[in-house]
């Protein structure tokens, strides 16, 4: 459920090999393709000293049933070559924007912080009244938006509240039962939302809105 959108400008200085009279180039990241990530890159040489390019990256795939590392971004660059275009060395300028989820991954060093784990009994007393209420949100929200799960399924997910699978199946975290029930109640609205728009678009949160005007201030008490 975690999403983010990046733009950052950044200089670059590097040292390239190449041939003088070279005009187009063609690039690719064989690291990026090693991730799964396909990639593709340009350049054209404007003047005596100066290219333009971008490069495109992409990652559609879910791993398994749930975990992902979905991401995609374009990064145009400048560079200028203090001798001809793609020969020794060069200063570049490159602003860079794209937007990436991941979820489904355990990361101990970037988990949550916001809760201390609960001892045995107290994470056992949790995941009952997980198994009790969340069906019954569920149930409530899904009369409202009109739209049904497959199924749904407890799990002690760490780093992701919800999920929806391409099944529409929904799973939710016992570690939800620790924040308000505004804040419960947005996660299961978000992942219904999710039987319609399996993305994030700007339709799968208008279709929130639609029904959840709040959803912002909701979604800001999973951060405390």
């Amino acid at each position: 459920m975690s999403r983010r959108i990046i733009l950052t400008v950044l200089m670059t200085a590097f040292v390239c090999l190449g041939a003088s009279a070279q005009r187009w180039a063609a690039k690719t990241n064989l690291l990026y393709w090693a991730a799964t990530t396909p990639n593709i890159g340009a350049e054209v040489a404007l003047g005596k000293h100066s290219t333009l390019g971008a490069t495109v990256n992409w990652n559609p795939w879910t791993i398994g049933s749930d975990n992902k590392i979905q991401h995609w971004f374009v990064r145009p660059e400048y560079r200028y070559w203090f001798s001809a275009p793609y020969t020794r060395f060069f200063l570049g300028l490159h602003a860079m924007g794209g937007g990436f989820e991941v979820g489904g991954f355990k990361l101990p060093l970037l988990g949550r912080l916001a809760h201390p784990e609960p001892t045995d009994e107290e994470r056992k007393a949790l995941i009952a009244r997980a198994k009790e209420y969340l069906p019954m949100r569920v149930d409530y929200w899904s009369g409202i938006m009109g739209l049904t799960p497959t199924g749904l399924k407890i799990t002690s997910a760490r780093t992701r509240f919800g999920s929806c699978s391409g099944k529409n199946s929904l799973c939710f975290s016992w570690r939800l039962m620790q924040y308000p029930r505004e804040a419960i109640d947005y996660v299961v609205a978000h992942e219904l939302a999710h039987i319609r728009h399996h993305d994030h678009s700007p339709a799968f949160y208008a279709l929130i809105e639609r029904y959840m005007p709040d959803w912002r201030e909701r979604m800001k008490l999973l951060k405390e």
